[in-house]
């Protein structure tokens, strides 16, 4: 995959899924942002029922973190 975008180029929106919404400190506290954006992730494959082979790129962001995290945007290939 390139980093150029080509007007031929398709653009898929499948499906989509969100992260649980918690509390500082919450359930979630000892949870990496990582393993619950993979379960978004997860879940919006089974919803859309797509395979992970079939997926060329998944664009994630947040838009509140707190700790080590903090302003990740994740892009998943």
């Amino acid at each position: 995959m390139t980093d150029e975008f080509h007007s031929s180029d398709r653009i898929v929106l499948v499906s989509g899924a969100r992260t649980p919404i918690g509390t500082y400190g919450g359930v979630f506290h000892e949870t990496d942002a990582y393993e619950l954006g993979a379960q978004a992730v997860t879940a919006a494959l089974s919803r859309g029922g797509v395979e992970a082979e079939d997926v060329d790129e998944v664009i994630m962001g947040c838009i509140s973190q707190n700790g080590p995290d903090a302003y990740n945007a994740r892009e998943f290939r």
